[in-house]
């Protein structure tokens, strides 16, 4: 029927290839050797992906081929793939095949794209109600929280949480948290509430949201007294010029104490 296919080895273990350059390599290292990832294997050792008549996109016919092709869009940094896959690779419980793909993603963690937060955020989201024993992410919701919000101008379209995943996941941090949460995060939490509130209300209500101010502590280099002149000794070359004569004692290794020491 000419169907076309992709055929993907499934005991193949993926990485990223770590190089000393100031960019992240979005190269995929295949590990075909290691003996714990091929014991965790079911008995079908490979992925087969049907493609679409289109060509545009493939079929995931398995929870494990799903998982495992989102950590190949992952390493090479097609984050719009990724957030699109990850309501598809999630479930209550997991066989061993399908954990240690999930296991991956903890080493992923030193992805700081802004998408990266996105695409992290996204599977905390949809794994909050399950517990954790299943599915526990391998990151700080908190410390992702911050970063996606730091850089959510720059965060993509499609790759943007919903205003509903953002306030699970800040309600989440707020009663999780034992200190305040910083400013930013507080601050998208009321403003994300005022915006949900809108919709109960008429088109001519408004909603009134108490932010915090962040003021910057900014040191005047003016500001203070400089009285270095008057208690640092080594000034006293300074001193003399502007207060007139003045006179330091000699060390105790010159004048009449170095004719004594001789």
């Amino acid at each position: 029927d000419n169907d076309l296919f992709v055929l993907m080895p499934g005991c193949a273990l993926p990485r990223r290839l770590h190089n000393d350059g100031a960019h992240l390599s979005v190269q995929i290292l295949l590990d075909r050797r290691n003996q714990e990832w091929i014991d965790n294997m079911g008995e079908i050792r490979c992925y087969l992906y049907p493609i679409h008549t289109s060509r545009a996109f493939l079929f995931t016919p398995s929870l494990a081929s799903s998982m495992y092709l989102m950590v190949l869009y992952f390493i090479t940094g097609s984050y719009g793939d990724v957030f699109r896959m990850i309501e598809s690779c999630v479930s209550e419980q997991l066989t061993e095949e399908e954990l240690q793909i999930f296991n991956q993603l903890e080493f992923l963690g030193n992805d700081f794209h802004p998408d990266a937060h996105s695409c992290r955020l996204k599977m905390s989201a949809l794994t909050i109600g399950l517990g954790d024993s299943a599915m526990r992410c391998p990151w700080s919701v908190e410390e992702e929280l911050l970063e996606y919000l730091q850089k959510l101008p720059n965060v993509s379209a499609n790759c943007r949480l919903s205003i509903q995943e953002e306030l699970s996941l800040l309600k989440m941090c707020w009663s999780a948290s034992r200190t305040r949460l910083p400013a930013k995060m507080q601050n998208r939490l009321a403003y994300l509430t005022g915006v949900n509130a809108l919709s109960g209300l008429g088109a001519d209500k408004t909603v009134t949201v108490k932010l915090i101010a962040s003021f910057p502590r900014i040191d005047n280099f003016d500001s203070g007294p400089d009285t270095s002149i008057l208690t640092d000794p080594k000034n006293s070359m300074i001193s003399t010029k502007v207060f007139g004569a003045a006179y330091s004692r000699p060390e105790k290794d010159q004048g009449y104490g170095g004719i004594k020491a001789l």
